[in-house]
């Protein structure tokens, strides 16, 4: 892994979000793939640094109110004016993982535009530079 190239400064935030907020939520976020605090494996850098540009396994658990209808997970770079990376949206409240590198939505849910286009964007920093990345997995109900 080239480390001019590798990102680190890795924060884990777990919140709920339902129109004007689902403050009655608590969940705990997880990976097998990051690590808080960690650089970010090469192969889920994007292709453009070397990396394989595959998306991270990410689990959540907790308890949400009954008015929840589903999670979205984000994965966005705090240092690059907050540009996102991955968005998956209305996966099922049944579900509390999403496998890494995914191509597809898991069954029910969708996975949305980010600030690149569409899927899974791997970050790449420019050489000496050190990104902060936010995966948040939010608990969403009808408002």
């Amino acid at each position: 892994m080239s480390s001019a190239r590798s990102l680190s400064g890795f924060i884990w935030v777990a919140a709920a979000l339902s129109g004007g907020g689902c403050g009655d939520a608590s969940l705990v976020v997880l990976s097998q793939d990051l690590s808080p605090g960690k650089v970010v494996p090469t192969k889920h850098l994007h292709s453009g640094c070397g990396g394989s540009n595959q998306s991270p396994q990410v689990t959540w658990s907790g308890s949400v109110p009954s008015t929840v209808l589903s999670y979205a997970v984000s994965f966005v770079d705090q240092t690059s004016s907050n540009k996102i990376h991955w968005l998956v949206y209305d996966i099922p409240i049944s579900e509390f993982a999403l496998a890494s590198n995914i191509t597809s939505a898991p069954a029910g849910a969708t996975i949305g535009p980010n600030d690149f286009g569409s899927g899974y964007r791997g970050p790449c920093a420019v050489t000496g530079e050190s990104h902060i990345l936010e995966v948040k997995v939010w608990a969403v109900r009808n408002a």
